[in-house]
């Protein structure tokens, strides 16, 4: 071997060896990446005895069997229920509602006697009574743009007092046999809404 094509050797593995050093640092400078977060695994519960606390999910969430909530539920967007709904206490809705099916209130039926002063506590009264009587709404507990519907369901007068309330006539207002009246609550007095008389 010749002296020239020895030092052509020598300084091809010097530049070699060059070579793996600087890639050894630019790999010791990169930072580590993070890993990717896993996709949201979507939330699906068929049994009717399950229990949870807390359940958050950020992906799909499918619930196929009966569902009881007992502390506050809180959709943040767009949500598809398909299947019944009943509900036994407050729903506040912070956003529109839109429903392609039948919404419906269970009537809830009272014997009011003279003097009665009705907490409102249910959407749909149904009126029965034994003879004429008068009644005042209550406004404990009731929450702004809160409706209630009155059904006379007998052959008897049922006159809703004139306090707390504000009609068409600024008196008190009479519900007759088979006569639907709706109030809705403004924060301070109910307010007659609707009137179908005899229907």
């Amino acid at each position: 071997m010749t002296k020239k094509t020895t030092y052509y050797l020598n300084w091809l593995v010097t530049l070699a060896a060059i070579f793996v050093a600087v890639v050894a640092l630019v790999g010791q400078a990169q930072p580590a990446q993070p890993e990717a977060p896993a996709p949201p695994v979507p939330l699906a519960v068929s049994s009717d005895t399950s229990n949870f606390t807390n359940i958050a999910a950020s992906g799909t969430a499918a619930i196929t069997g009966n569902t009881t909530v007992g502390g506050t539920l809180g959709v943040t967007g767009a949500s598809t229920l398909t299947g019944a709904i009943t509900g036994s206490s407050t729903a506040t809705f912070a956003d529109e509602v839109t429903s392609s099916a039948e919404v419906t209130w269970a009537g809830t039926h009272i014997t009011p006697t003279t003097g009665t002063t009705l907490t409102i506590s249910d959407t749909v009264y149904i009126v029965e009574t034994t003879g004429a009587i008068t009644m005042t709404l209550g406004t404990t507990g009731a929450d702004e743009g809160q409706f209630v519907v009155f059904i006379g369901a007998d052959a008897n007068n049922v006159t809703v007092n004139d306090t707390d309330i504000r009609t068409s006539t600024g008196a008190a207002l009479t519900i007759g046999q088979y006569d639907i009246v709706v109030f809705m609550y403004d924060g301070h007095s109910w307010i007659e809404w609707l009137i179908l008389a005899n229907s």
